[in-house]
């Protein structure tokens, strides 16, 4: 038999004595409607091609979505976030204190309209990645000319250069 204190450190955090990882698992197994509909919206690169991961452990958390190449978390706040503000703003502020990106959804938000709630998460995304990029995501650079040909060349090429290239 193991006892809590024969499992690795890793194992013990987040006040549970199954450790974080059978909590997390079963979290998945266990979600609330809100977190299905969602996680359906979410999973297979369905929402602007991230790649969600659902009740993942980090540092003494179980995030409900996470997409590790944005940083990006989505938290549902259900009846289990009531009366929680304080905890709920200082867990949040660690999180981006470690470089994450926090949206906080309500069950009743995911329950009225999945696909906005989607909708925010794709369009928070685009923020993300633009920022990551140092420009605003308004609209992919057009090619110049037809063809993807500036007007100063001649004959067909297969050069796709950008707009912002100087001639």
């Amino acid at each position: 038999m193991t006892t809590t204190d024969d499992k690795p450190k890793r194992e013990r955090r987040a006040g549970n004595p199954d450790g974080p990882l059978a909590f997390a698992r079963r979290l998945r197994r266990d979600m609330t409607m809100p977190e299905r509909l969602l996680w359906q919206a979410l999973r297979s690169r369905r929402c602007a091609g991230l790649k969600f991961r659902r009740q993942v452990p980090m540092s003494g958390f179980v995030l409900d979505f996470f997409d590790p190449e944005h940083k990006l978390v989505v938290e549902v706040d259900g009846l289990s976030h009531d009366g929680r503000g304080e905890p709920d703003r200082a867990r949040q502020r660690e999180l981006e204190r470690r470089g994450l990106t926090v949206i906080r959804v309500s069950n009743d938000e995911v329950l009225r309209d999945v696909a906005e709630v989607v909708e925010a998460i794709a369009s928070c995304a685009s923020r993300l990645r633009a920022a990551a990029a140092g420009s605003p995501p308004l609209f992919p650079s057009p090619l110049v000319g037809e063809g993807g040909r500036r007007p100063d060349e001649g004959g067909a090429s297969n050069d796709r250069r950008l707009l912002a290239d100087p001639p």
